[in-house]
Order: C-alpha cells, then sequence, then structure tokens
C-alpha cells in the first residue's frame, strides 16, 4: 500500500482498507491509525459476543444433561421397583406415546379402571360355569340390550364393547388367553395416566436426542451405563465452556488494547491540531 504524507500530516495516495470498507485518507494520520484501532477493537468485540453466545447454548446444554443424567436414575429405579417396563425404544413411537399421554383424560383413566374391574367380573363368571354365547359385533350387542336389559351380562358386554372398539378379534364364548390379552391392552392404556411411565418416556426421548441405545426393559447395568456417558458429555462440555471463556478473555484483552491505542492517537491529533492552529 502506497502513500504520501503532506507537511501538515495528511495523506493522500491510495485509501486504507479495514474489514472491507474504504476509509477516509483526508484525515491526519493520528485520526487514520485511531480509526484503524477502532476497527480492530469492533473486530475483536464482535469475536467476543460471537463466543458468548455459544457459551451461553452450551451452558443451556450442560443444564439439560444434568437434568437428563436425573432421571435417568429415577427412570432406572422406577425400572428397579417395577414401576416401568416395556418402554418403546424407537423416537418415533416415544413421540406418540407422549402424545397419547398428553391427550390421556382423567375420563379415559376411569373407563380403563372401570374396564379392568369388567374383566375379573367376565373371567369368574367363566370359571363358575356362566359363559354363555355372546354377541360379536356392535349392532348383536345392542341387540342383545333390547332383547335382555342393560342388567343382563353387562360386564361382559362392556368387555366385548371394548374388544369390537379396539380391534381385538373374539368369539362367541370368551376364554382366559383371550381375557388376558384384553387386559394387557387395557394395562397398557392405563400407563399412559401414570406419572413413573410418563416421566420414563420423557427421559428416553431426551435420551434418544444423544444418539444414546435404548432397551424396552433395561437392566440397572445398561442404565449405569447410559448415565455415565452423559457426565462424560456434560464433563466434555464443561471443558468447552472453559476454553471458550478463555477466548473471550483474550478478545476482551485485545479490544481493551485497540481502544487504548485510538483513544492515545485521537489525543495526539488533537494535541498537533492544537498547535498547529497556534502557528507553533
Amino acid at each position: 500500500m502506497s502513500m504520501t504524507v503532506d507537511n501538515n500530516g495528511n495523506i493522500s495516495g491510495v485509501g486504507l482498507n479495514v474489514n472491507g470498507e474504504q476509509l477516509d485518507t483526508t484525515k491526519s494520520i493520528q485520526f487514520i491509525f485511531a480509526q484503524l484501532q477502532n476497527e480492530l477493537a469492533k473486530t475483536n468485540k464482535d469475536k467476543a459476543l460471537g463466543i458468548i453466545e455459544e457459551i451461553k447454548s452450551q451452558q443451556a446444554q450442560a443444564k439439560q444433561m444434568s437434568e437428563l443424567i436425573n432421571n435417568l436414575r429415577q427412570t432406572s429405579q422406577d425400572i428397579q421397583d417395577g414401576k416401568v417396563k416395556d418402554l418403546p425404544t424407537d423416537p418415533d413411537k416415544i413421540n406418540a406415546e407422549l402424545d397419547k399421554a398428553n391427550n390421556y383424560s382423567a375420563a379415559d383413566k376411569a373407563q380403563d379402571q372401570q374396564m379392568l374391574k369388567d374383566i375379573e367380573a367376565y373371567r369368574q363368571a367363566i370359571k363358575e360355569g356362566k359363559n354363555s354365547e355372546l354377541p360379536t359385533t356392535q349392532e348383536g350387542i345392542e341387540a342383545y340390550r333390547q332383547k335382555y336389559g342393560n342388567a343382563q351380562w353387562m360386564q361382559a358386554l362392556r368387555v366385548r364393547e371394548y374388544c369390537i372398539k379396539n380391534g381385538i378379534d373374539i368369539g362367541a364364548k370368551m376364554d382366559e388367553n383371550k381375557l388376558n390379552e384384553i387386559k394387557g391392552k387395557v394395562e397398557q392404556s392405563s400407563r399412559l395416566g401414570d406419572p413413573a411411565y410418563v416421566n420414563a418416556l420423557k427421559t428416553y426421548q431426551q435420551a434418544a436426542s444423544y444418539g444414546l441405545s435404548l432397551e424396552a426393559n433395561p437392566s440397572k447395568d445398561q442404565m449405569n451405563a447410559m448415565i455415565e456417558i452423559m457426565k462424560n458429555k456434560q464433563e466434555q462440555c464443561g471443558t468447552d465452556i472453559q476454553q471458550k471463556m478463555v477466548f473471550v478473555q483474550d478478545y476482551i484483552g485485545q479490544y481493551n488494547a485497540y481502544q487504548q491505542g485510538a483513544s492515545t492517537a485521537i489525543s495526539q491529533a488533537n494535541q498537533t491540531l492544537s498547535t498547529l492552529s497556534r502557528g507553533q
């Protein structure tokens, strides 16, 4: 870059360029230097602010990791205590199950609880040899009720309505195996209102986002392995944050130095102009 300076300290020739911006070369060399220092200070300030935003993001991630570690511990305990089992492991199925849980109402819970009672009443009737042939369609059930009234086989008919609604095949007569299958379906539905199960679903959703390997019925050792992986990720995140904080301090130091340089240059320029104005 070539330039000339006249007797009054003014610059002419090729303009100065900082960060793609052309600087005014009609000013005194001290003011040009001050502007350069200010531009460099701004560059370092912008870099520091950018890294600070990265640190904030990583701090939020570290907090999420800490929450996941705690949730994994709680889910592990619930699994060992038999409160939770047969968890979905596919992320799409986990999300679908959580959607169902969010829509699971008090009325749904009451219906499931009643159905479990009806199943046991139906089971008892079979044990007592009262396993009559009953309708297998909704139309047949309605016709049966019109003929015999609501009290006749009330629980059994409700169980059959549940099967029709949920696509469970049934014959005219019921058996123990089929009742167990129906009960399993109802229990699967009712656990959507169980806080331990819903918490486990949320934990698995978080774990899946970090690429952890999930099992439907994990052992304590498998859960501990997931916890250790997350603790290592959290530690690495903390190390990255510390390193970036060092970078921020460095950029802030450079910013302050350039600002001081600009201030000194402006002070010198003002002193030169004052001297010239007095004709000294």
